[in-house]
């Protein structure tokens, strides 16, 4: 047991954490943890201990905590991005990515000189934080209708890091809904889609919506039907209506089409068109 009066060695800890030793820099940072109940440094450095072990609930919940006793503390919000990426929500780990740059715009390269640097984990850690903010970009293009942009910076996220979900799931559902002909393609949508929903345990309704979306996109409303049926098991009250609309567009053999920012000169599927059954070639 360490002395009531002495806290535990950050070096001990590091020298323990080199060694692939886990288990020891685990209690080290449970020991500094009990010695000051309020060290956020130990707590983000037990969350990311937690982190390499796989652990990533209890990871999250130890980088909770130390941003609760320090508020703005980048680093405890970078490494908390890691996990939610880990667990395939990368919406919610967006959020964290932002507020850690926010916080420290120089936050990637501090993190690899302090920890890592050189080794394969950093340069994995480099390309997740990469994909992270080619992602925000991404959206932003999309939301200000600059799909070719959109396009580009979201296929560089998931070149960087093919398990970002969100990534996978927004690519998807531009390439399948964007009214720019240009943009779309059904099959490299399917492809994207079914990747995010393999990376969130086939539960997220987002990514379940979308991959119904790409399925209606190649004319397989079969599919587009089954996926949109699940989509809405999942999917909050809140929402349902326009679940429930878009599988009545996949009933009646028709894809669905991302229009609000469509100009008034671009053409899009008719709704109240009546159903004609795709032909099948």
């Amino acid at each position: 047991m360490i002395p009531a009066t002495v806290s535990p060695s950050t070096n001990e800890v590091r020298l323990g954490r080199k060694k692939g030793d886990l288990e020891s820099a685990l209690n080290d940072f449970t020991d500094a943890i009990k010695f000051d109940p309020e060290n956020s440094t130990a707590y983000s450095n037990r969350g990311r201990t937690w982190l390499k072990k796989g652990e990533v609930d209890k990871a999250i919940a130890d980088f909770g905590e130390a941003i609760s006793l320090s508020p703005k503390y980048a680093m405890a919000y970078y490494r908390r991005c890691l996990c939610w990426r880990e667990k395939g929500e990368t919406d919610i780990g967006m959020k964290d990515y932002k507020e850690a740059i926010t916080l420290d715009p120089g936050i990637l390269d501090n993190y690899l000189s302090e920890e890592n640097r050189g080794e394969p984990q950093a340069t994995l850690d480099k390309a997740i934080f990469q994909s992270f903010a080619a992602y925000g970009r991404g959206i932003g293009w999309q939301v200000k209708g600059k799909f070719e942009n959109a396009l580009e910076e979201l296929q560089q996220a998931c070149q960087l890091d093919p398990n970002n979900a969100g990534a996978c799931n927004d690519l998807a559902w531009l390439k399948s809904t964007c009214y720019v002909d240009r943009i779309r393609n059904g099959k490299e949508a399917v492809e994207y889609a079914t990747k995010a929903c393999e990376l969130t345990a086939w539960e997220s309704w987002q990514n379940l919506d979308t991959l119904a979306a790409a399925h209606a996109e190649t004319g397989n409303f079969g599919n587009a039907i089954q996926w949109q049926e699940k989509a809405i098991e999942f999917v909050p009250t809140s929402k349902r209506r326009d679940f429930s609309e878009r599988l009545k567009l996949y009933r009646e053999y028709k894809p669905y089409r991302e229009a609000w920012k469509a100009p008034p000169d671009v053409k899009l599927p008719d709704p109240k068109a009546p159903a004609t059954a795709p032909v099948v070639k």
